[in-house]
């Protein structure tokens, strides 16, 4: 419970990008989903995940079509929240003598010491762990 309490402090920083109250709470519904679906399968795999009646889910198909949603708001909101969270690093500086050990480093920026150790030890493989690869990732996403 810990965990879903600090994601929640986290994630309840794009209130502003909410209109209304019941827009910021379906939209904490689909993070969720984000973060918990095992498939690819859209805002289905959320429904699933979730456990909700499928009467939610056009109401949480409605929400990424929304005026509700201010998605220049929740983009500002996501960058200031992801830059408060993780430091930033910038990518290619040291990047193929500090990060790569020997191997190419991918071009987007990611880690390539964090990529590969992912693969063979799993979340835990480094220093920061799960806090890592939200990092490299977010920075990927903004690109």
């Amino acid at each position: 419970m810990a965990l879903w309490s600090a994601w929640y402090r986290a994630v309840r920083n794009l209130r502003p990008a909410c209109h209304r109250s019941r827009t910021f709470l379906w939209l904490v519904l689909a993070l969720m989903g984000m973060c918990c679906r095992m498939d690819l399968a859209g805002v289905t795999s959320f429904i699933r995940v979730l456990h909700l009646k499928p009467t939610a889910y056009p109401r949480l198909l409605g929400l990424f079509h929304s005026n509700a949603l201010d998605l220049d708001l929740l983009t500002q909101g996501w960058i200031r929240l992801a830059l408060s969270l993780f430091n930033p690093f910038e990518a290619g500086v040291g990047a193929r003598s500090d990060r790569s050990h020997g191997r190419p480093a991918p071009w987007w920026g990611i880690s390539s010491s964090w990529t590969w150790r992912s693969r063979t030890r799993g979340w835990n493989g480094s220093p920061g762990g799960i806090e890592k690869y939200l990092l490299d990732i977010s920075l990927f996403m903004l690109r």
